[in-house]
């Protein structure tokens, strides 16, 4: 759980830092980016294409499930890949939310 919210903050993060066009060396100021950038699996910019909610049952939690087409690729996906990251509802209910274009 705790890395779907990591992800999900340092997705949020980078299409700022893209935009700014802010040289790397600058983004190690930040404390515990760099341990962040190393811990993630998929670093990237991208669309929303849509958004899912599961409920709970008897055998799961509540989840959403987010799906996005890669446009900047950074770690461990290609340009114009579809991924899909699920993450705790409640997490969901208490943060930003996505929205497709």
């Amino acid at each position: 759980m705790r890395l779907h919210l990591w992800l999900a903050v340092f997705i949020a993060l980078i299409p700022t830092w893209v935009q700014a066009k802010t040289p790397p060396s600058s983004l190690t100021k930040i404390p515990f980016l760099r341990s962040l950038a190393r811990d993630s699996a998929l670093i990237f910019s991208g669309t929303v294409l849509g958004v899912e909610h599961f409920g709970p049952d008897l055998a799961t939690v509540a989840t959403t499930r987010i799906t996005f087409r890669v446009q900047e690729a950074i770690r461990g996906v290609r340009c114009r890949q579809v991924v899909q990251i699920q993450e705790w509802d409640g997490l969901w209910n208490s943060g930003e939310r996505y929205r497709p274009r």
